[in-house]
């Protein structure tokens, strides 16, 4: 049984490639400039303060005291 969805990721793959003559620097720098053009909201994945840690692991500031 043929995987529709598989043989649809590889036909992309492919015509990406060949797109840029099979050049993998070529295809990350395309990439890079397209997803600086994009408007769509991107996560931030930062550090949480101190206090947050302290919430989201179960203690609160007046269990600490």
């Amino acid at each position: 049984m043929k995987d529709t969805i598989i043989a649809e990721v590889w036909r992309n793959r492919d015509m990406l490639s060949a797109r840029y003559g099979h050049d993998l620097d070529a295809i990350v720098a395309a990439m890079k400039k397209r997803q600086g053009q994009t408007l769509a909201k991107t996560a931030k994945r930062e550090k949480p303060n101190k206090r947050m840690q302290r919430i989201t692991h179960g203690a609160t500031d007046d269990a600490r005291r």
